[in-house]
């Protein structure tokens, strides 16, 4: 009986350290997002929109769809997206959210904040 309950911990203990190797840290998982907007298919509708709550800089194309606002960023966009990235890496965290706090939108159980001032954060979901 003992070994069943070693082998849940240990599968559980797995299972989310898996989770959090998948990016080394938060700012590296918006790089990920964005190169996935770069490749032009295969990516939430609502990224470019989680991308620039973040970071402040809102693309200049947007759509007001049945799902809310879209945006659509330009090469010139998502690079100024990659530099903000890169020139506040240590300032970009990750938050858990317990799970019952989730609504059905969110597909992600770890909100992306960003320290623009000490104390104070933006987060990557609009609010």
């Amino acid at each position: 009986m003992n070994r069943i309950y070693t082998f849940i911990s240990l599968l559980f203990f797995s299972v989310g350290f898996s989770q959090n190797l998948k990016y080394k840290s938060a700012a590296d998982e918006i790089l990920s997002q964005i190169e996935q907007i770069e490749k032009g298919a295969g990516y939430n509708i609502k990224l470019p929109n989680s991308i620039a709550c973040l970071t402040g800089i809102y693309p200049k194309n947007v759509d007001g769809t049945y799902v809310g606002i879209v945006y659509y960023p330009t090469l010139e966009e998502l690079k100024l997206w990659r530099r903000f990235v890169n020139e506040n890496h240590s300032k970009i965290k990750y938050k858990n959210i317990p799970q019952s706090d989730l609504d059905s939108d969110i597909f992600d159980f770890r909100e992306i904040l960003y320290e623009y001032e000490p104390g104070k954060f933006k987060s990557n979901f609009c609010k």
